[in-house]
């Protein structure tokens, strides 16, 4: 059995992964409990930590349209039953 002396992925800075074998980085976020690793296809570190900002603030803007969108379903719903 094989064991690793170093993971395939360190962690860099909160959030933020290197596959050493590529150079790549990746982003790990929690998105509604769930976590959410994605390939910021960035090799540059200052690129990539741009980046995870970007990937986290549209998924909490994601969040807020979907929360949006789901009360005005309910609100129209309601409306229906109300009349």
């Amino acid at each position: 059995m094989k064991t690793r002396t170093h993971p395939a992925f360190p962690k860099i800075a909160r959030g933020l992964y290197l596959y050493e074998r590529t150079g790549v980085y990746y982003a790990r976020v929690k998105v509604r409990g769930k976590q959410l690793t994605r390939s910021l296809r960035a090799n540059d570190r200052a690129l990539a930590k741009q980046l995870l900002v970007q990937l986290r603030a549209g998924q909490q803007q994601l969040f807020h349209f979907e929360a949006i969108t789901v009360i005005a379903k309910f609100q129209t719903k309601f409306l229906c039953l109300v009349r």
